[in-house]
């Protein structure tokens, strides 16, 4: 699963899993058993990384 894509040696993967994660909803193909809505506190958001920080939700512009 996506904790696995966090072992990888390929950095993409690892941005693409970590964004993931910490998106706390399910949202088109997105989907997960532990938050199986969709929130709409986060339309029209993006995961934003920097860093070992964690994900920052910003709004699209």
């Amino acid at each position: 699963g996506l904790r696995r894509l966090l072992e990888l040696e390929h950095p993409l993967a690892r941005l693409i899993a970590r964004c993931a994660i910490a998106r706390p909803e399910s949202r088109g193909a997105h989907l997960r058993s532990d938050h199986p809505e969709r929130d709409s506190a986060l339309d029209l958001h993006h995961g934003v990384l920097r860093g070992d920080q964690p994900v920052a939700w910003e709004t699209w512009r």
